[in-house]
């Protein structure tokens, strides 16, 4: 986006929606993204303790978006299976 005002409503909204269908039908759902909840935080601060934990990996690597985006992909992932 170029204008600068409508990126930052657009990445600080905390409504919006998700598209879910396919390629030539997708449906809009209303979401409420709830990231400036309270629990959060704190909440993927613990996940990401316990998978460090799991998998010897260092808080250094925190500063990495694609080691995050795949390792909370694995947190959620790993509680799917679990729940099967």
């Amino acid at each position: 986006m170029e204008n600068n005002q409508q990126r930052e409503e657009y990445i600080e909204n905390d409504c919006g929606a998700i598209f879910q269908g396919n390629y030539d039908m997708p449906k809009p759902y209303e979401w409420v993204f709830g990231q400036y909840s309270d629990i959060i935080l704190p909440m993927v601060v613990l996940l990401l303790d316990r998978f460090n934990e799991f998998n010897g990996s260092n808080f250094s690597e925190r500063a990495n978006p694609t080691f995050m985006a795949k390792s909370i992909a694995s947190l959620v992932h790993d509680y799917i299976i679990h729940l099967l």
